[in-house]
């Protein structure tokens, strides 16, 4: 009989076989990278556009541009759109980050041939309209009112106004007035800016045809040329990191978060770094976890890590915590930090981290769609899949010594900003 009280064996991976993806740079120069697999006929099509939110001239204005980009064919209304894509079976994704946008087509194969060039239509020629617009506009002015009774989304805003350049886009605070400043205008000047072949990449995963991909090369051939888009928001050059505090009316809970300025992802020590911190408050068995929700109860739970693009990241450290132990919470972040400074990790902890860590590897590489996904992210940073080989020859070489180091270097007290939104 199992003995369910002794673990199961585990076993360190030493490497990944990774199928390559084909690449197909166009006339105009976008590259089409295609992850063929002959078992997948849900062809998944993933346009990546180098236009988020650290691009735009006004506050909300590329969310509000590419949400709003389905419902601009010229020829059909939005409700019209869903049902040709209810019809056959595709769906429509956006996704705004700080640097990109993704839409994503999820398409049966043997619908492709049909549908591709509609929605390449949307793209190619969309028609902004104002009463589609003035609708996002009232939604949107709703889910601010909704989002600002949050603690949590408050600290975020602050967050950001904190870190980013004062008198820009990113580091101003969200508002009903800039909700409505957004025209047509502005969305269409927006777009022509970003949609063009020196920001836009096209990533394809699934059993596609030569004609479905002749299709698509065909299609995109048509993007206009253009220059790269240059960023209006960044993080500010000098920090002066600080307790900052929003006091509300008799909180049940506060949302903290303690912050700086990160690495960049291709910093020499990015890898090892994404070591210290998931030990340090990156997944449930984390110091973090373990001090303010499993020893104090403080919390439910509590989380850290890095938001990356371009050149920048933020490192973030945040959590909800009952009011009244705040102060003990936030006395606590920054112990655990000391502790990482001051001692060897034991390797009994480091190398439950680095199980983890494969484990999530594992995850990544399970399918074709999951590779391309995190494909996409190492291509944003002028990286391919050797990077993965490089990750884990980090995981397994990492010792106490190398998580000291990288503790001192960049978890010192003074770098962190500190937010309170509640007590």
């Amino acid at each position: 009989m199992l003995n369910r009280s002794i673990p199961p064996d585990s076993f360190d991976i030493e490497n990944f076989m990774i199928s390559k993806p084909t690449v197909e740079t166009l006339k105009n120069g976008v590259k089409v990278f295609r992850f063929f697999n002959p078992l997948l006929d849900l062809i998944h099509i993933q346009i990546q556009i180098k236009g988020g939110t650290i691009f735009e001239t006004k506050k909300t204005l590329a969310s509000s541009c590419f949400q709003l980009l389905k419902e601009s064919s010229k020829s059909k209304t939005g409700s019209e759109m869903d049902e040709i894509l209810d019809f056959y079976g595709a769906s429509w994704h956006v996704t705004t980050s700080l640097e990109m946008v993704s839409i994503k087509w999820i398409i049966p194969r043997s619908n492709c041939e049909v549908l591709i060039p509609i929605l390449f239509d949307i793209l190619a020629n969309p028609e902004f309209k104002s009463d589609n617009l003035e609708r996002q506009k009232q939604k949107r002015i709703k889910d601010l009112e909704y989002n600002q009774l949050k603690y949590s989304y408050k600290a975020n805003q602050i967050m950001f106004n904190t870190l980013f350049e004062d008198n820009t886009p990113g580091g101003s605070l969200h508002t009903n007035e800039q909700i409505l400043d957004i025209s047509t205008t502005d969305l269409y000047d927006y777009y022509s800016k970003v949609f063009n072949s020196a920001n836009l990449n096209i990533f394809i995963a699934g059993n596609t045809t030569s004609s479905i991909e002749n299709q698509i090369y065909s299609l995109f051939n048509q993007v206009p040329s253009g220059s790269m888009i240059d960023p209006v928001s960044s993080l500010k050059l000098i920090h002066k990191p600080t307790l900052i505090k929003d006091p509300q009316t008799d909180p049940i809970q506060s949302s903290i978060i303690v912050c700086k300025k990160g690495i960049s992802y291709l910093d020499e020590d990015r890898a090892e770094f994404t070591i210290l911190a998931t030990l340090f408050g990156g997944y449930f068995g984390s110091r973090l976890m373990q001090n303010l929700r499993e020893k104090n109860g403080f919390t439910y739970g509590v989380q850290c890590g890095s938001i990356y693009w371009r050149n920048e990241s933020m490192f973030i450290i945040e959590s909800d915590v009952i009011s009244e132990k705040t102060e003990e919470s936030i006395e606590q972040i920054y112990s655990e930090m000391d502790r990482l400074r001051k001692e060897l990790t034991s390797d009994d902890e480091l190398k439950l981290v680095k199980r983890y860590l494969q484990g999530i590897l594992l995850r990544e590489m399970d399918g074709v769609v999951s590779f391309m996904k995190k494909f996409i992210f190492l291509h944003s940073f002028g990286l391919n899949e050797s990077e993965i080989d490089v990750t884990l020859k980090t995981i397994h070489q990492v010792n106490s010594d190398v998580i000291l180091k990288n503790a001192n270097k960049h978890l010192q007290n003074e770098d962190f900003y500190t937010i309170i939104v509640g007590c």
